[in-house]
């Protein structure tokens, strides 16, 4: 309705321009502003739930829970993560180099304690398992031990977020603004979210 009134409003305001009108019959005619909706965000027990439902001690596992809780500590895009290779990684510094963040713009991103348990176990008991995976200088890799394409990873966090059986669709992108939304409420600086997932605005 919304896009009809503003045709009208539109047509009229012509009207009386090209001297076909004498008065703009739809000057008063109220046109509402569109409210852009927040995207869905996870509590933290929604997140805590889908992070229990990825268990279990085959490879894929491990690198299944690694990869969910290096999304959860760092907030980053799935093109980061499709990206990053092993040394990006210091698990002594509890920390991931982003090397291609949005405009080749890299960044250093804290991990939590969590994460780095996880990638740990991944690291050591399940990469070295999938399909002989020294092919490929990636951290997160396929059972055949090949790099990540972004939409195949986005695929496999979907479906992982669907073992968990929340209500709505959770996606990668979900994730993102799920830890900025965590940050914010537990009195995160805006400029430091901003820094840590790599906007270039605050908008």
């Amino acid at each position: 309705q919304l896009g009809r009134r503003a045709t009208v409003s539109a047509l009229c305001a012509w009207a009386v321009k090209a001297g076909e009108c004498m008065g703009n019959p739809a000057a008063d005619l109220e046109l509402t502003k569109l409210v852009r909706r927040l995207p869905r965000t996870l509590s933290v027990d929604e997140a805590s739930h889908i992070l229990d439902a990825a268990t279990g001690t085959r490879p894929i596992d491990l690198r299944d829970r690694a990869l969910l809780e290096v999304l959860w500590a760092t907030g980053m895009r799935i093109k980061e993560l499709a990206e990053l290779e092993v040394l990006d990684v210091d698990l002594g510094r509890a920390e991931v180099h982003i090397r291609h963040g949005k405009g080749d713009k890299p960044r250093l991103v804290p991990l939590t304690q969590a994460a780095c348990a996880a990638v740990e176990q991944y690291l050591t008991r399940g990469r070295p398992q999938l399909g002989r995976a020294g092919g490929t200088a990636r951290l997160f890799v396929t059972v055949k031990g090949r790099r990540f394409l972004s939409p195949n990873l986005s695929v496999r966090v979907s479906r992982l977020c669907e073992r968990a059986a929340l209500r709505g669709r959770v996606t990668p992108h979900t994730w993102r603004h799920s830890v900025a939304t965590q940050l914010l409420k537990a009195g995160a600086d805006l400029r430091a979210i901003q820094e840590l997932l790599g906007h270039g605005s605050l908008a």
